[in-house]
């Protein structure tokens, strides 16, 4: 072959191999882009054009864009910072930019997220760019995907800010470091959230102690992949009861993380420790009462033997002496069975929160002196009783019935425990009020058994007679006063019961203006009786209840009326002196009777009888139109006086 053959072959030869290095490099763009959603384009500074390379096409294969056009595709809040680079780009300036835009689909609605990196391809013999090349990569399922993750992660710490717990959560591998955690848990640290993630329970507890617990419990719900633990921490805001659950989660990467949620029972915990309590208590208060119904059954049927037995013995005898005896015992177990009663009552009243005061002034010199004569017919002739009163006269408002219940209780104490030496009463003035004291040389009190001295249903002898509230009762009364109660005790040796009242008393009979603040007086209905022996009504129901009455009124006119309604017939046709009326009667009771007549009688006097015992009774019976009230069992010598008019 001759040159120039040679020379076309080898010129042909040349221009394959860059055809085929051509295909080749085409072959590699089309994989790079096509495989990453990106695009190639030049853009060409004389002309201000864009060529944009077809996806997935031969680099011959494209289409041209000016830039004008191009830019009117942007988004409007992304044209301005994209117009800035491409006033540099047709300047020439050699530079490389990247820069993040969105741009319209093809149906001109939807935005898409592009990512644009721009380097020089050409430059002119003044070293000015004159063409530029570049890639476009599509990231708009990137961004969706991050728009998503972010409104994702925004929804998960809302959730775990309005949980009612605490929530967080740990790096297994990073030594436990804290990733998560919610506000509650944060607060609870008194700490933000950025100063708790990231930090490790050695650096947030306060001792080390609190630290190494945590961490045990945290390998160990590592370990099990699983917990429940109750915890008890003392957080910024005060000592916490928690209920807390650890899991282990492993991502399909192998990290490990350990997640939490601690529940605030501390509410729970104190309600289930008074239930607890409640629970124990009220075991008790039925051990208890199931012994003090016991002890009541031993106690009631003790003198209601002796009130039986004597009475029959009472009818069978001739004997004037043996009837005066047995007389007296049936009296004496009467009283017995009365303050059983009355103890009953009182802790029935107690129990239900209500405790009634009627103030009067009184004379502690003159009340101390007949109890001195009293208690001397009592106590046993081996036993002398004295009396501490050093004022001769000593007068404060209060409850005299409360105060003497008190005194009685202590009194009787003392004589059932003292076989022998001495029993003082007294009081004195102390302290701005004045202290009661009951003093023996008694039998004493155990040590072990003084914190059970004033508690309910409390007796230290079973064999004793009494209900074991007394001492509960006199407690109540004085503290319900503003008082206090207290004792000195030795085995052996005596005792010494005592009660203080706040007050102010006068001595020497001046005027007395008392501390004391209770319910004022209760309604009383004035009554004059006639000194002419009249007829007197009686109205009851119950035969043996009206036999007493007209018994006692034996140098009376006695006439009878077995209910209300029957009451108010004879009433309206009768002239009485006074009407005895039961309260509780068949066909119409005493309260609607005594109502009636006051409607067209309201000269006789009408005294209620009744077996019920709370001032509430009382109340009804005057507001219903009665003069004064009497409780049963009822009392020759207080029937005598009414009619006496003492």
């Amino acid at each position: 072959l001759n040159l120039l053959d040679r020379l076309i072959i080898s010129d042909i030869t040349t221009q394959t191999l860059y055809r085929q290095k051509l295909e080749q490099s085409e072959t590699r763009t089309r994989l790079i882009f096509g495989d990453n959603n990106m695009i190639q384009f030049d853009f060409d500074v004389a002309r201000d054009m864009f060529i944009v390379y077809h996806k997935n096409r031969l680099l011959s294969e494209f289409t041209e864009l000016s830039m004008n056009d191009y830019i009117s595709m942007l988004h409007p809040d992304d044209a301005v910072k994209y117009a800035i680079e491409i006033e540099k780009m047709r300047a020439g300036d050699d530079f490389t930019c990247s820069i993040e835009y969105r741009i319209k689909g093809q149906n001109g609605i939807q935005w898409y997220n592009m990512n644009s990196t721009n380097v020089p391809l050409e430059k002119n013999a003044n070293g000015k760019v004159t063409k530029y090349t570049g890639i476009r990569k599509d990231n708009t399922k990137w961004r969706n995907m991050v728009k998503n993750l972010e409104k994702t992660n925004l929804l998960l710490k809302t959730v775990m800010d309005r949980m009612p717990c605490l929530f967080f959560m740990k790096d297994v591998d990073d030594d436990y470091r804290y990733v998560m955690a919610n506000i509650m848990f944060c607060n609870a640290l008194g700490k933000s959230e950025n100063e708790v993630v990231g930090y490790t329970d050695y650096q947030l507890m306060k001792t080390r102690e609190e630290a190494d617990k945590f961490r045990q419990d945290d390998m160990d719900a590592v370990a099990q992949g699983l917990k429940s633990i109750r915890e008890e921490t003392v957080w910024k805001d005060g000592r916490k009861v928690w209920h807390t659950t650890k899991s282990l989660l492993t991502t399909n990467s192998g990290q490990r993380y350990m997640i939490a949620m601690s529940l605030d029972i501390t509410s729970l915990d104190y309600a289930f420790d008074e239930l607890k309590h409640a629970k124990e208590k009220a075991e008790r208060s039925d051990v208890l009462k199931s012994a003090f119904l016991a002890n009541m059954s031993h106690e009631i049927r003790t003198p209601l033997n002796a009130i039986v037995g004597f009475a029959d013995l009472l009818i069978a005898t001739v004997d004037n002496e043996e009837k005066t005896e047995y007389g007296k015992v049936i009296s004496n177990n009467s009283e017995l069975l009365l303050k059983l009663i009355n103890d009953i009552l009182d802790m029935s009243k107690i129990e239900a929160g209500y405790i009634d005061f009627k103030n009067e002034k009184i004379d502690l010199s003159i009340l101390f002196n007949n109890f001195y004569k009293s208690f001397a017919k009592r106590i046993n002739h081996d036993v002398k009783l004295n009396c501490e009163s050093p004022y001769k006269s000593f007068i404060i408002e209060a409850d005299k019935n409360r105060i003497s219940q008190v005194i009685n209780n202590y009194m009787s104490n003392a004589i059932k425990y003292t076989p022998k030496g001495l029993i003082t009463i007294g009081y004195e003035y102390k302290d701005d009020g004045v202290k009661i004291f009951v003093k023996d040389t008694g039998i004493g009190i155990d040590d072990e058994n003084k914190h059970r001295v004033f508690n309910r249903f409390e007796k230290f002898d079973s064999f004793a007679q009494g209900t074991g509230l007394g001492l509960s009762i006199c407690k109540v009364i004085i503290e319900s006063m503003g008082g206090t109660v207290g004792f000195l005790s030795r085995k052996n040796v005596g005792s010494t019961f005592w009660a203080w009242i706040p007050c102010k008393p006068v001595i020497n009979g001046d005027r007395c203006n008392t501390g004391i603040k209770e319910k004022q007086h209760r309604k009383s209905n004035s009554m004059t009786l006639s000194n002419e022996k009249g007829k007197v009504l009686i109205v009851e129901d119950n035969d043996s209840n009206f036999v007493l009455l007209s018994a006692i009124l034996k140098n009376y006119s006695v006439e009878r009326a077995k209910n209300g309604l029957d009451a108010i017939n004879m009433a309206r046709n009768n002239k009485y002196l006074i009407i005895f009326m039961d309260i509780k009667m068949p066909i119409m009771g005493g309260i609607e009777a005594t109502r009636k007549i006051r409607a067209f009688d309201k000269e006789t006097p009408i005294i209620a009888l009744t077996a019920n015992a709370f001032d509430s009774d009382k109340e009804e019976t005057l507001n219903a139109g009665c003069n004064k009230y009497m409780s049963k069992p009822l009392k020759i010598s207080q029937i005598l006086e009414l009619m006496e008019g003492k």
